[in-house]
């Protein structure tokens, strides 16, 4: 027989989980249009709250396990948290958007890391630079731009990969689920 805290665990353990989701996705919605603004160190401020809330999550899943016991052979190891079949959809919708998260952040560390003079033709028109200058300037941006589109490159090879993982660890949770 479930006590009262078994029953209420039961009964709500999804929306701790879906309310985890949402507010994290909120957030990371928020930094997105941030992003798309160019303000680069306010995305990195606010997503820097959303890892406590996504540290919830493990000892969540952990704590589920436990009241689920009997269920414990019908669960999967995904990036070393034991899960639940059923609660495969919950982690893995987390688990994006914590890597969607840390994407983010890095994507938004490249342009900031990068020390792009754009005055260098303005400088040269009115004399302030010579030719000689204005050109070593030219090249040094090229070469900064360069390394900047080849760090976009790999931030975004990386979510395509880590988006291509998580929906195979889905399809293959919802074919063991049913």
């Amino acid at each position: 027989m479930l006590g009262a805290f078994d029953l209420h665990w039961r009964n709500s353990i999804g929306r701790y989980f879906d309310a985890i989701a949402f507010y994290v996705e909120r957030i990371h919605t928020s930094a997105l249009s941030v992003f798309g603004a160019g303000e680069y160190p306010s995305v990195i401020s606010s997503l820097s709250g959303t890892e406590r809330y996504i540290d919830l999550v493990p000892p969540l899943f952990a704590m589920q396990l436990q009241f689920h016991e009997e269920k414990k052979e019908q669960a999967l190891t995904l990036y070393g948290d034991l899960v639940l079949y059923q609660d495969i959809p919950s982690y893995l919708r987390i688990k994006a958007l914590q890597e969607a998260n840390a994407l983010l952040i890095q994507a938004s560390n490249v342009p900031m890391q990068q020390n792009i003079d754009r005055s260098s033709l303005v400088n040269w028109r009115e004399g302030r630079l010579s030719t000689d200058e204005a050109m070593e300037r030219e090249l040094q941006t090229r070469d900064a731009l360069i390394v900047t589109q080849d760090k976009i490159e790999e931030i975004m090879t990386k979510g395509r990969q880590t988006d291509i993982e998580i929906n195979l660890h889905y399809q293959t949770a919802m074919s063991g689920i049913r």
